[in-house]
């Protein structure tokens, strides 16, 4: 998330030593939420989910399986999944329970 002006798309970024573009990041992905007010959230790998943690850092409602978390004005149901780079390692078992969990997740987020 956010605009880079040096490095790939797919470089990983250290919030933390970036205050200007961690924040820059924030105000954006609170206006995308606030904007758009998504039932679910899809956070895909672990560093995605440091990123959000990061970025919205105590704005968990509703802690769980499915946390919902207050992002700006909204609340939405997040679902933190694999990355799906790692999918191609996954047996079917495993494929098909991610997608149980998926289904789970935004049936919770319809209530």
């Amino acid at each position: 998330m956010g605009l880079r002006e040096d490095g790939t798309a797919l470089a990983k970024k250290d919030w933390e030593r970036e205050p200007k573009f961690k924040f820059f990041c924030g105000e954006f992905f609170e206006y995308q939420t606030e904007s758009l007010k998504p039932r679910l959230i899809v956070v895909m790998g672990p560093v995605p989910r440091l990123t959000l943690d990061s970025l919205a850092a105590g704005a968990t409602v509703t802690a769980g399986k499915y946390p919902k978390m207050r992002l700006g004005g909204h609340v939405t149901t997040v679902f933190l999944s694999t990355h799906p780079y790692g999918d191609f390692n996954f047996d079917e078992a495993l494929k098909s329970r991610d997608g149980s969990e998926l289904r789970e997740a935004w049936e919770r987020a319809q209530s």
